[in-house]
């Protein structure tokens, strides 16, 4: 009788994990799922050239937290590219200027959009690889 219960018992030792496991993996991919739901991200302009002062918007959004941009001088010169964040309500951040190629600004707004500028200043037209916003 007792090899009976002990076999039981080391039946039951791992079916029991398995309904560990199985509710573990459910809980998993229900944490993804709803990180998942709340992020976002949006290429809002690529591969064009600005002129100087031009501007592109992204969509608002909530939580915006990133905003890049990657560009190039193949018209020459030396360009400058913006990037900033403006709220919901219109009221935009300070501009942060870059001529090195790429811009990577982790300011964050609790709702808003993503912008991106050619420098008014620029004596060439800077060809833009993309401007990138997201929330992560």
């Amino acid at each position: 009788m007792s090899a009976v219960r002990s076999s039981r018992r080391a039946s039951a030792g791992p079916r029991i994990g398995r309904r560990f496991l199985a509710l573990l993996a459910v809980a998993c991919v229900a944490g993804i799922s709803a990180t998942a739901a709340l992020a976002w991200s949006q290429y809002y302009e690529q591969n064009t050239s600005f002129s100087a002062g031009d501007l592109r918007t992204s969509a608002y959004n909530s939580g915006v937290d990133q905003n890049k941009v990657n560009f190039s001088n193949i018209f020459g010169g030396l360009p400058q590219m913006g990037t900033r964040l403006i709220s919901g309500g219109g009221s935009p951040y300070t501009w942060t200027w870059s001529n090195t190629g790429s811009i990577e600004d982790y300011r964050s707004i609790s709702y808003g959009a993503a912008q991106c500028m050619a420098n008014s200043g620029n004596g060439y037209a800077v060809y833009v690889s993309f401007c990138w916003a997201a929330n992560f």
